[in-house]
Parts: C-alpha cells; structure tokens; sequence
C-alpha cells in the first residue's frame, strides 16, 4: 500500500480523537434554572441566584474547563450525554434547541 495513503489515513484517525470534533455548544439548565451556556466559540456564560459570569472554556474528551482568566477561576466539568456534571455534583441538563 502506499505509503501516503497510509500517512493520511493516520492523520485522519489522529483528528478525530483530538478534539476536532464539534464543540458541545448549548445551555445546560439546572433545576433550579441556573444555567450555563456554552458557545461555539469557546466562550461560556453561566448564570445563578448570585448573578452571572463569562469567560472561555476548552474540551478535551468528555471534559470541559470552565475558565475565568481574570479572576483565577477554573472548573473542570464532565460531559455525559446531554448533561454537564461540575465537580460538587450539580447536574445542568442540554435544553433543546428550537
């Protein structure tokens, strides 16, 4: 077999398990209707009682990273299926798009 032909096949196998998969952009409600938006950008933006805040998040697999730069925030989520679980447990659910 070609040698190139085998180089691209690899490459493409490579890409695919390295991220360049389609960003899991949505709002992810909780039940008491907090939410956290992710966007196709890499941004997010996440709202509670206490008000909101956004800043940039990065996937890598089934986590996500939740980063505020400017404020030294970082929270590393897990995605399973169509729910974002953060580290203290609370569940945010994926609303369906319209």
């Amino acid at each position: 077999m070609n040698h190139k032909l085998i180089l691209l096949i690899l490459l493409l196998v490579a890409l695919v398990h390295t991220g360049c998969a389609e960003r899991p952009a949505g709002k992810y409600v909780n039940q008491d209707e907090s939410y956290i938006e992710l966007k196709a950008d890499g941004t997010f933006y996440a709202h509670g009682n206490a008000g909101g805040i956004a800043g940039e998040y990065t996937v890598q697999g089934t986590e996500i990273m939740l980063k505020v730069t400017a404020l030294g925030f970082a929270e590393k989520c897990t995605l399973q299926g169509d729910t974002l679980i953060k580290e203290d447990g609370q569940r945010f659910v994926k609303k369906a798009s319209k």
